[in-house]
Formats: structure tokens, C-alpha cells, sequence
């Protein structure tokens, strides 16, 4: 079995040995639909070349001394398997795409919300892994949504630094409560399906143009993740609250060429 990072929880030496018969088959069923994990970037309903815009757009804002104010946007809707927090009828919706195994994703992440009101905001969040092969974070945060054990298991995952292996996520999520056997069922029954889903989330990134994690979408605005930093989000979601026109200086906004 897989050595745990320091910031994983420990099993304790008299439980059952079962981590190898659960990895090998979780790592059978990753394999099989590998293969299905590398996606072509096309836009979901929308402007084909989004992505190439985006990048344009970057690099026109840093040779460029003329400023725009035209932020470019793209309808990112949540999906029924995202998991959603915050408040769930606010008129502020902030998507984040991100790999909640990566420990330096999480960390920017938490930096990113603590400064909020998340009263006056709902978080909806996509995965997309740092590794567009290895879809074991996304399954099992899929997996623990349907089995009922999602916040324990988010919350587990937030508890530690490292980044985790695909034995430390399942370990976490069966100390979060989740029976082995019920896991061992969904992993045999629901693979399929949660890849499915994971898909429709990574073909949305890739036609954005995301890469590495994490990246942010303010109600369909499009932030560039390079150089937000934490001041800079509270900012605009205390303009959206105030009715304050959001967009006043170039900021930290993609903007049209």
C-alpha cells in the first residue's frame, strides 16, 4: 500500500488490509477509461474560439498601453454534479476550476474565498486535475455527493497541506464515514457515469483555455487566474453587491483585443 503523506489521516495498524483490493480495482477502472480523460477543446454551445481569445487577449493587455474595458465572458452554467456551497439563491455565483487533490490549489483557493461574504455568494466548483489522466479526486468527490458523505469529505481534504495520492483519497474519504463496501459498490457501478460527468466539466475548461489550476469565473466574467489575488476578488464581488459598475480600471480582467 501506498505510503501516506504527513498530512493525511493514519489508519490505525489493527483495521483490515483492504486498500489493495480497493486501489487495484479503482486503478483497473482510471485505466480502462483513460483514454476518455484527454479532451479536445470545444466550446460547449458558444464561441468556438474562445480559448484562442482568451490567450490573445492576455497577451494584447501586456503590450498594449490602450486600455479596454470590455471583459470577455462565457456562460459557465453549474451542472446538477457540481459541488455547490455558500448561499444557494445568491445573485453571485463564482465558479472555480480546480483539483482538490493538488495541496498549492487548495491553499490559493482558501486564500481566494477567506476574505468573503459567502452569505451573499454561491461557489460552484468544476473539476479539472492537474493530471487530465487520473480522475480519482473527481470520481470520489462524485461518488461521496451521491453516497451522502460529500462535506465530510471536503472538509478532510481541506484539513491537510500535501497533496494527495489516489490511496490517501480513499483512505480520507472512508475515515469521513463512508463504508468500504458502499464504496467498492459505487467504484463498480458508477465509474462510468462519473467520468461521464467529470468530461463535460474538463471539455468546458479546455475550451476556455484553462490549463493548470485553479481559475475563476465571477458571474460569467472571466478572471485571469495569473495575477488575481484575494483583495482583488472581494473588490468585485463588493461591486456586484453594491451595483457598482464592476469593470472601472483594466484590473485583473481578460479583456477583448
Amino acid at each position: 500500500m501506498a505510503r501516506l503523506t504527513r498530512h493525511s489521516p493514519q489508519t490505525p495498524s489493527h483495521e483490515p488490509r483492504i486498500w489493495p483490493l480497493v486501489v487495484a480495482g479503482a486503478l483497473v477502472l482510471f485505466a480502462l477509461h483513460g483514454a476518455n480523460l484527454i479532451y479536445k477543446a470545444g466550446w460547449l454551445g458558444g464561441e468556438p474560439n474562445l480559448a484562442r481569445q482568451i490567450a490573445t487577449a492576455s497577451q494584447n493587455r501586456a503590450t498594449s498601453s490602450a486600455i479596454n474595458l470590455t471583459p470577455l465572458r462565457a456562460v459557465v452554467p453549474p451542472a446538477s454534479h457540481n459541488l455547490q456551497f455558500g448561499n444557494p439563491t445568491a445573485g453571485m455565483v463564482l465558479t472555480i476550476f480546480t483539483d482538490p487533490a493538488c495541496g498549492p490549489c487548495r491553499a490559493e483557493v482558501d486564500a481566494a474565498l477567506a476574505p468573503l461574504d459567502l452569505e451573499n455568494l454561491r461557489l460552484v466548483y468544476k473539476i479539472i486535475p492537474q493530471n487530465r489522466e487520473d480522475a480519482t479526486v473527481g470520481i470520489l468527490l462524485l461518488l461521496a455527493a451521491e453516497a451522502g458523505y460529500a462535506e465530510p469529505f471536503w472538509r478532510a481534504l481541506h484539513a491537510g497541506s500535501g497533496t494527495y495520492t489516489a490511496t490517501d483519497l480513499l483512505q480520507i474519504l472512508t475515515k469521513a464515514g463512508l463504508p468500504v463496501p458502499k464504496l467498492q459498490t459505487l467504484l463498480a457501478e458508477k465509474s462510468e457515469l462519473y467520468l461521464q460527468q467529470l468530461e463535460e466539466d474538463l471539455t468546458l475548461a479546455d475550451s476556455l483555455g484553462f490549463k493548470q489550476p485553479p481559475h475563476f469565473v465571477l458571474n460569467d466574467y472571466i478572471l485571469d487566474g495569473r495575477l488575481l489575488v484575494p483583495a482583488r476578488l472581494k473588490l468585485y464581488t463588493t461591486r456586484l453587491s453594491t451595483a457598482q459598475p464592476l469593470v472601472q480600471s483594466r484590473d485583473y480582467w481578460l479583456t477583448a483585443p
